[in-house]
């Protein structure tokens, strides 16, 4: 109705629709990068991809359509018809595109040894754990958790082997996981054991993810990824 009274002109209609959409593109885009893929997740876990969804729904399909049917001289009723179907696709596609990027989130980061492996729903489906398992994970951002290993790396090892051969890694083996602690001394003790490096503000260590491979900055104090470095054999 906002469009039908205040554009003059199909470009005007253009125009008025497309900053409708920006606005809600911003804050579906501060939700992805704020909560669902925070920080470097947005990069190592497919964020990108997610967001190029949406915006091709929210911020192209809309608008064109609205530049395309709309006229003034087509009577009031048929012309708010043809926005409101305009409206209505607009809404089911988006809400498919925001539903793909949500379930493809990452539900948990999981230490393991000197690794974080980033993990969404696909990843522990494919390890055959079921969807109600998949419950016990947050709603909006994912967890951390860690492994607790033998100090041996060759009985690390032997289990890392036959969590492959039995289609379970271990990184998805739930009944092992324990909560990363918040406290930075703790944390530094489990992920710094193995790390490339450890510094005041960085814990390099290696992460990967069913997009990417390669090396992270890990912030212990505010259990935060930064400065992503992909692995040359991804690059």
């Amino acid at each position: 109705m906002v469009i039908v009274h205040f554009a003059g002109s199909r470009w005007r209609a253009f125009f008025i629709h497309l900053l409708i959409s920006l606005a809600i593109f911003i804050v579906l885009l501060a939700i992805i990068c704020l909560w669902w893929y925070p920080g470097a997740l947005f990069e190592i876990a497919g964020g990108w991809q997610g967001v190029r969804i949406v915006a091709a729904v929210d911020m192209v399909l809309g608008p064109l359509l609205t530049l395309v049917v709309y006229d003034m001289r087509k009577p009031a009723m048929e012309l708010v018809r043809d926005l409101g179907v305009i409206a209505l696709l607009q809404f089911s596609c988006l809400s498919a595109g925001v539903y793909v990027v949500y379930q493809a989130r990452p539900l948990a980061l999981v230490h393991v040894f000197d690794t974080f492996h980033v993990l969404n729903r696909a990843s522990y489906l494919q390890a055959g754990l079921s969807s109600e398992e998949l419950m016990r994970f947050k709603v909006f951002s994912p967890e951390y958790f860690y492994i607790d290993l033998p100090a041996e790396k060759t009985e690390f090892l032997e289990l890392h082997v036959k969590g492959m051969l039995d289609g379970r890694p271990l990184q998805t083996q739930l009944e092992r996981y324990k909560t990363l602690p918040v406290v930075a001394g703790q944390v530094e003790r489990i992920v710094g054991r193995n790390a490339h490096s450890v510094g005041p503000g960085c814990i390099r260590l290696d992460i990967e993810s069913a997009y990417e491979t390669g090396t992270i900055c890990f912030d212990k104090a505010r259990r935060f990824f930064f400065d992503f470095r992909k692995s040359d054999a991804a690059t």
